[in-house]
C-alpha cells in the first residue's frame, strides 16, 4: 500500500509505458532513473519515478527494496527499519541474492559497520565475479581511513569487469586511489566522459581549493563594483558565480546533496552582495573592514567544514548518498 504523499505523475507514467500486468518483471532500465535521482538527493523527482512502479509492481522485490531505501534516505524510516524490510524480502525471495548486499549496506549506514563489512566479505567470497559486491564492500570499507588500502583493492577487482556503476563510486574510488595508489588513480575513471573526468578530478581536489578561487573572484568583484568600476566588477562577479555553479554541479554529480546546496546558497548570497556593492556610493573604510571581517568569518567556516569533510570526503555513503540498490547495470545502487 502506498504511503501518503506518493502521487503518480502522469507524465512519468506515460513515459515509462508500463504493462498493466503487476506480475511482469521489473527490468534494470525501469529502475535506473529512480536510483540516479536517489543517489543525487533529488527525492521529489525520485518519488515521481517510483510511484508508478509501486502501483504496477507492488510485489517486486526490486521496487520494494528501492522504496525501503527511499524511506531511509528521506527519514520516513530508520536505516534499521529499512534493513528489516529488505531482510524480509530476502526470506521471501531467496534467489534475489543481491538484496543481501543492499541489506548489509543499510546496516553500515545505520552505524553497524564492522558487522556489515563481515557480511559483505562473506558475500564477496561466495560471488567473487560479481563486480557489484566488490563495489559495495569498498563503499563500506572506505568509511574508515584504516581500510582505504583494502577498499581500493576491492574497487580494482570491480574495475576488472568494467567501469564502476555510478559517478558516486567513481568519485570515491578516485579520491582513495589518489591517497593510496596515485600512479593508478586514473583507473577509477575508466569509462568516464571528459565532463565526468573534469568533475571527479575537481571534486577530489577538495572544498578549500574551490573556495579559494571563489573568494578571490568575489572580493575583487565587491571592491570593483563598490568603487564604480562596473565593467571589471561584473566580469569578476560572473567568474565568482560560475565557480559556485561549477562547484554545485560537481557535488551534485558526486552525490553530495548538502555540499551542492551549500554552493547554490553561496551563489545566491553572492548575487545579493554584488547588487548591494553596485548600489554603494564609493568604498568607505567601514565597508572595507566589513568585507574583510566577512571574508575572515567565511574562510573560518569553510576551513572547519573542510576538516570535517576530509574524514568522509571519499565516501559514496555519506548521509546524502543513496545506499545501493539491486537495480543498477550490475545490480548496483553518490562539496
Amino acid at each position: 500500500m502506498l504511503r501518503a504523499g506518493f502521487r503518480v505523475d502522469a507524465t512519468a507514467q506515460r513515459r515509462r509505458c508500463y504493462s498493466q500486468r503487476s506480475t511482469e518483471t521489473v527490468t534494470l532500465e525501469d529502475m535506473e532513473e529512480t536510483n540516479r535521482l536517489l543517489q543525487r538527493g533529488r527525492f521529489r523527482a525520485a518519488r515521481r519515478e517510483l510511484a508508478p512502479l509501486l502501483l504496477q509492481h507492488p510485489s517486486s522485490p526490486r521496487v520494494l527494496a528501492t522504496k525501503a531505501n527511499f524511506d531511509a534516505l528521506t527519514k520516513v524510516a530508520t536505516f534499521q527499519e529499512s534493513e528489516a524490510v529488505v531482510r524480509a524480502l530476502i526470506v521471501e525471495n531467496p534467489d534475489s541474492y543481491r538484496l543481501r548486499a543492499v541489506a548489509a549496506y543499510m546496516k553500515a549506514l545505520g552505524g553497524a559497520r564492522e558487522p556489515a563489512i563481515a557480511e559483505l566479505r562473506e558475500i564477496v567470497a561466495e560471488y567473487p565475479d560479481e563486480a557489484y559486491f566488490h563495489q559495495c564492500l569498498a563503499g563500506v570499507l572506505h568509511l574508515d581511513e584504516e581500510h582505504w588500502v583494502e577498499a581500493w583493492q576491492e574497487y580494482q577487482l570491480a574495475l576488472a569487469s568494467g567501469p564502476l556503476t555510478s559517478p558516486c563510486f567513481k568519485t570515491a574510488a578516485f579520491h582513495i586511489a589518489r591517497k593510496v595508489d596515485p600512479s593508478h588513480a586514473t583507473l577509477a575513471l575508466t569509462g568516464s566522459s571528459a565532463m565526468e573526468r573534469a568533475g571527479i578530478q575537481t571534486r577530489s581536489r577538495g572544498l578549500r581549493l574551490l573556495f579559494a578561487v571563489f573568494a578571490a573572484f568575489y572580493a575583487a568583484a565587491i571592491l570593483l563594483l563598490a568603487g564604480h568600476n562596473h565593467t571589471a566588477g561584473f566580469v569578476f562577479g560572473a567568474l565568482a558565480i560560475a565557480t559556485t555553479a561549477w562547484a554545485a554541479y560537481v557535488n551534485d554529480f558526486a552525490c553530495c546533496k548538502k555540499c551542492r546546496n551549500f554552493w547554490i546558497g553561496l551563489g545566491v548570497f553572492s548575487l545579493a552582495s554584488f547588487f548591494l556593492a553596485y548600489r554603494a556610493n564609493g568604498i568607505s573604510n567601514e565597508f572595507k573592514v566589513g568585507l574583510l571581517v566577512y571574508m575572515a568569518v567565511l574562510v573560518a567556516a569553510i576551513g572547519t567544514k573542510s576538516r570535517r569533510q576530509r574524514a568522509r570526503d571519499s565516501s559514496t555513503t555519506s548521509p546524502d548518498a543513496a545506499a545501493p540498490s539491486s537495480n543498477s547495470p550490475e545490480g548496483a545502487d553518490r562539496q
